[in-house]
């Protein structure tokens, strides 16, 4: 199997089909390193994540002093303005169409930022994940889950029309998210 180099959490991009990517992440214990082979949307596969040895030619990757680590799971800071900013959704399911498989999924927002994803598989099927979501101050929606998007922060400007509030990506590509009560 080759290895095009170790990517270390501050430059992961996703593997693409089937591609498989070492990450020096510091999660597996000393001397082994995260191997991921990317997952198969047509065949269902998902992506897969295990500790293995570390190959004797590969050094530890150290991350640049100059960038933060932030857990994929890490929330921002939730105090009382930004609980205010987001009570008018807490409850709604957000629906859309993954630009991964092609099918819906469906977003709950919980209270304090809790959010739950709902996917389904392109040969059947359903995924779930867990994550937070979030209003920031200029009235965008934020959400970070642990695999869905890549486990990647999205952040997409709310607008409302025709009385349905709808989440857009900044280039207001087709297939807005749709919040529902």
């Amino acid at each position: 199997m080759e290895y095009r180099g170790i990517l270390s959490r501050y430059y992961f991009e996703l593997p693409k089909i089937t591609a498989t990517a070492l990450v020096d992440d510091g999660t597996c214990p000393d001397g082994q390193i995260k191997q991921i082979v990317g997952s198969n949307v047509t065949t269902g596969q998902p992506r897969l994540r295990s500790c293995i040895p570390r190959p004797a030619d590969v050094a530890p990757v150290e991350a640049p002093p100059s960038t933060p680590a932030l857990a994929a799971s890490a929330p921002p800071q939730l105090d009382a303005v930004a609980l205010e900013r987001m009570r008018p959704f807490v409850g709604n399911t957000i629906g859309g169409i993954s630009t991964v498989t092609g099918k819906p999924f469906a977003m709950t927002l919980k209270p304090g930022g809790v959010a739950e994803v709902k996917v389904e598989f392109a040969t059947g099927g359903f995924s779930l994940d867990h994550g937070n979501w979030w209003i920031e101050p200029n009235g965008h929606f934020c959400v970070r889950y642990t695999r869905f998007a890549g486990g990647n922060l999205v952040c997409r400007e709310l607008l409302v029309e025709n009385g349905v509030v709808k989440a857009y990506t900044w280039d207001h590509r087709p297939n807005p998210w749709t919040f529902k009560k």
